[in-house]
């Protein structure tokens, strides 16, 4: 049985969260059939969002919805733990400290010790284009001894992951979901989900539906997410703007867009 994730983004409006737009968005996702969600994340710009906003956002789903929730860690949230915040999660995903190039020392440490602080199920992404530094086999090994540790999102280096049978592997990069299939990953954690939803359960569950699904990846990450993301649920209607707290701008947004539709729409014929 699969299980895929939605990674979704964060609306804004005049810098602040737009939870009229969330609400009409997380509706959507919902009617979808999707049940499992990803909060806060890159695509969700989680790492400016405040705790504050996190409890917020949580609070709003949990009120309204009936998803699992996994809540995402940055490493401005280790230093200001709030447990209040993060009981409000069903799980957490947390990944390497960014950007400083951590040694296999470092990294377990960092993990085992948020894994100590918070004893609800964990999530471990691995990207090494994002975050500068890799988890190889050797600390996937040292990281299995880890009782909370129930998954891996990887969208770095695919191991053996027989060797692993306790986690479930899910797969991060959208336009690669036939290769994490093949690998006998248990799902996607994915951005692309916030525009068709029902596609990717179809695309996980039928590897015929994976031309479109891979069409409408490659088409989405032209611009930085979750620009063309955010801008392409804009002009459905769906949320109120199309603004971003990462500074991402794109003088080719509308012409990458309506070759984004004209994918999405090839999708559903």
């Amino acid at each position: 049985m699969y299980e895929n994730y939605i990674a979704i983004i964060t609306p804004f409006y005049h810098g602040n969260i737009d939870f009229p737009s969330l609400h009409v968005f997380l509706e959507t996702i919902y009617k979808s059939g999707t049940r499992k969600i990803v909060v806060g994340g890159t695509t969700g710009e989680g790492i400016l969002l405040t705790n504050s906003e996190k409890k917020s956002i949580f609070t709003h789903i949990r009120k309204h919805f009936n998803f699992e929730i996994v809540g995402c860690y940055s490493d401005i949230s280790v230093v200001n733990f709030d447990e209040d915040v993060y009981n409000l999660c069903d799980k957490v995903m947390i990944s390497p400290q960014y950007f400083i190039k951590p040694n296999i020392d470092s990294k377990f440490d960092y993990i085992s010790n948020i894994a100590d602080k918070y004893d609800k199920e964990i999530i471990i992404y691995n990207n090494p284009s994002r975050f500068c530094t890799n988890i190889d086999e050797e600390l996937y090994d040292k990281l299995y001894e880890i009782d909370n540790i129930v998954g891996i999102k990887e969208a770095g280096n695919i191991v053996d992951i027989k060797k692993y049978d306790k986690w479930k592997w899910f797969g991060g990069n959208d336009d690669a979901m036939d290769i994490f299939q093949k690998n006998g990953f248990s799902g996607m954690i994915s951005a692309v989900g916030n525009l068709c939803p029902k596609l990717l359960d179809s695309a996980w569950s039928d590897l015929s539906y994976f031309n479109a699904w891979k069409n409408i990846s490659l088409a989405v990450f032209e611009s930085p997410s979750p620009l063309l993301i955010k801008y392409y649920l804009y002009k459905a209607g769906i949320i109120s703007s199309y603004e971003t707290r990462f500074h991402i701008t794109d003088s080719k947004l509308n012409m990458k867009y309506n070759e984004l539709k004209d994918v999405v729409d090839n999708a559903a014929e």
